[in-house]
């Protein structure tokens, strides 16, 4: 019998599934390596003989709000030959490079908080970080390590300087931002220093001086010259110098009012430039990424006669672009040139051979990168990297142990305790959809990758994913009745708000330290639940606190703009506990990774919560309106079917009458009693607890007889339970 019950609970769950309309589990993958949803779209053409290597790019302005960032390194067609995704902090990643000793580089972006450069050597492993010494906050557009182990980064440091002194009308209290290059040994300990206020005049940079806040130099490069000195491209100041790598002194100085060379090929100098480089193995020649162009940017090239101070230009590529910020010049070995164009999204890059023939383009869409680049490089991963995304039919792993040719499978192991074993999956693909991991539970998940030699590399990090099928009248929330504690939820602090979370009573208490000034500054949360377009929804929970006070519940996108998917506003509660319901429409794009909010902000008072659900909305088969008295017995459906943890049935008896309602399971054994007495004539509800059951198949049969023995009513339905 246990097998039939196995087989029909299978074709029932089948037939759920098929029912859905609209839903589709599908991975996405670029020539059968898998990518997360949000992967930006990668289109190339290849024209001609292009260097060799793979093209370098971060993440570092997006089109989307949702959007994550990427670290990527692709094929001349576009196949990811590695990436890793981070979540959204402020801007993104910067600048992801190769470094001259091999190991590469990239600037992360930290909401908050001063950003970082990290290291990752060639197993894709971080190994190391560098930040600014005493200066305010270690700056993106630059990081350079040194054959003596040292690194060279660009810092900003603010200083209050009373412009009105130096230009008519500037501020008298103005914040003058100046980015001040360091030298960093490996410990972290300051070996060298170039002040700007030091070497440059306010007076020169081409900057609004009379802003409150000016940002007077902007070093956006910064580059070891053939001699072991640097060479600094100055943004606000239209000016590349070359700088004494000991003494400080500048050498000389391209462009900008300080000028000391005659441009003899061209009369047009340099202007708002984003990039200077020293062309490789040859001495004095520099390329420039150049906005000065008559209307487009350009790379262009000039051979500088350092002693009659002359610059000869003797190469430049103009493609129809404008930048206001960003792009590069790369000179490559084989003598072609790559030239970022990126700006806002989309990234455009181009590679031109000698005679500037195109030879390779790419346009990525979703992303900008603030530079790309070409690098012949290979790296391999010692354990796959893993990622998951819980989509509303299944669990969507996707994962790859990059650089590694002799992977022959993956196998999956996990279970819901982080020490669990189980092989779930066995796969040569990339990629596995899960579909039969039991629903509103939560999985600890990691991946092994097996060579051909049938020899397993290490696990992947361990990944946790809180399973939410999308099943009409299934509660999306994990552990919405506090069953098991504060699993799945987290209290989250923002400003100066300062809150707990404990469970007392079987119910969530939010114990607030400090509230904040907004409502937001203290929330209890649950993330990465999926909505769907065009499906209704239902938001319910039970809520009071030891004072009557004002909460915000919001059922919202995670991340971005963090729209209010629900549509709803703020909320009275009160010492006595309520039940709360809204019913919405999921208006915006279909969102895999939602979140429920309750904002508990902007007020001292302690709050609790039970029974929270949102699910996707099931129209009862019988329309029971309170305003309507029929003369009749009427049973609705039971709310929600299929069901996890609860579900509840609403009747109607129109005099007082003796109701009995009993749960069978599918081979007519009763396994609860839900009522057995007299009520009055009116609307009832039902409530049933199934968390003593398994999955299956069960049947309730409600009966109803007058008081007056004039009258009785039965009826039986199917309910499902899924876990």
């Amino acid at each position: 019998m246990r097998h039939k019950k196995s087989i029909l609970l299978i074709i029932v769950w089948m037939l759920i599934l098929t029912s859905f309309t609209g839903i589709h589990a599908t991975i996405r993958t670029i020539n059968g390596v898998a990518v997360p949803s949000d992967f930006p779209d990668i289109q190339t053409t290849v024209l001609g003989e292009t260097a060799p290597g793979r093209i370098f790019m971060s993440s570092t302005f997006f089109d989307s709000g949702s959007r994550s960032n990427y670290l990527i390194i692709c094929e001349n067609d576009g196949t990811p030959y590695f990436y890793r995704k981070y979540t959204r902090d402020y801007l993104g990643c910067g600048d992801f490079k190769v470094q001259p000793n091999g190991l590469l580089s990239f600037h992360k972006y930290i909401h908050g908080e001063d950003g970082l450069w990290i290291v990752m050597d060639q197993n894709f492993v971080e190994i190391d970080t560098f930040t600014q010494v005493g200066r305010d906050r270690t700056d993106s557009h630059e990081f350079v390590m040194l054959p003596n182990g040292h690194a060279l980064l660009n810092c900003d440091h603010d200083s209050t300087i009373d412009m009105s002194q130096i230009v008519t009308g500037g501020n008298t209290n103005a914040r003058v931002i100046s980015m001040d290059p360091q030298e960093v040994d490996s410990e972290g300990n300051l070996y060298w220093e170039w002040k700007s206020l030091d070497h440059l005049d306010i007076a020169d940079s081409y900057a609004n001086l009379r802003q409150a806040s000016i940002d007077y130099t902007h070093l956006n490069s910064i580059a070891v010259d053939y001699d072991g000195h640097y060479i600094f491209s100055l943004n606000r100041f239209n000016e590349v110098c070359k700088v004494n790598s000991t003494t400080g002194d500048i050498i000389w100085r391209l462009g900008g009012r300080n000028n000391e060379f005659t441009f003899i090929t061209e009369s047009t100098m340099i202007a708002s430039q984003h990039h200077a480089r020293p062309v490789p193995g040859q001495p004095n020649h520099y390329t420039i990424y150049d906005n000065a162009g008559g209307g487009n940017s350009r790379g262009v090239e000039y051979s500088l006669n350092v002693g009659a101070r002359t610059a000869e230009k003797v190469w430049e590529y103009y493609d129809n672009q404008q930048n206001g910020m960003m792009g590069s010049v790369q000179r490559l070995d084989n003598g072609n040139t790559y030239i970022d164009w990126s700006d806002n999204p989309p990234l455009r890059a181009v590679e031109v051979d000698a005679s500037n023939n195109k030879v390779f383009e790419i346009q990525v869409n979703g992303i900008s990168s603030y530079r790309s680049y070409r690098f012949d490089w290979d790296g391999m991963m010692l354990k796959p990297y893993l990622l998951a995304e819980s989509k509303p039919e299944a669990v969507e792993l996707i994962f790859n142990k990059f650089g590694d040719t002799d992977v022959k499978e993956y196998e999956v192991v996990g279970g819901k305790t982080p020490g669990a074993t189980e092989i779930l999956y066995t796969t040569s693909n990339t990629w596995a959809e899960l579909t039969d991991l039991d629903n509103s539970s939560r999985y600890y998940l990691k991946v092994c990758a097996v060579n051909h030699s049938d020899q397993r590399s290490d696990y992947s990090d361990m990944v946790t994913v809180d399973v939410q099928y999308s099943i009409p009248g299934v509660n999306l929330i994990v552990n919405g009745d506090f069953s098991s504690g504060t699993s799945g939820w987290e209290i989250v602090n923002q400003s100066t708000g300062q809150g707990s979370g404990s469970i007392s009573n079987g119910e969530y208490k939010v114990q607030i330290t400090n509230s904040g000034t907004d409502y937001y500054h203290v929330q209890l949360v649950q993330e990465s639940f999926p909505l769907i377009e065009g499906r209704t929804y239902a938001l319910e929970f039970d809520a009071y606190a030891d004072a009557s006070r004002i909460i915000e519940p919001r059922v919202a996108q995670n991340g971005g703009n963090y729209t209010n998917y629900s549509k709803t506003s703020a909320i009275y509660i009160t010492p006595q506990k309520q039940n709360f319901s809204y019913e919405f429409v999921m208006t915006d794009p279909s969102d895999d990774q939602a979140r429920l909010v309750l904002n508990c902000g902007s007020s001292n008072i302690d709050c609790y919560f039970d029974n929270v659900s949102v699910a996707e909305f099931v129209e009862s088969d019988v329309a029971i309106r309170k305003s309507e008295q029929p003369n009749q017995f009427e049973l609705s459906r039971n709310y929600p079917n299929p069901f996890n943890g609860s579900t509840a049935v609403k009747f109607y008896v129109p005099e007082s009458s003796h109701v009995k309602a009993t749960v069978f399971d599918i081979t007519g054994k009763q396994v609860a009693e839900i009522a057995n007495s007299p009520h009055e004539a009116g609307l009832h509800t039902l409530r049933f607890n199934s968390s003593d059951l398994s999955s299956g198949v069960y049947f309730c049969r409600i009966n109803a007889t007058t008081l007056s023995g004039s009258n009785s009513f039965e009826q039986s339905q199917k309910w499902i339970l899924l876990k």
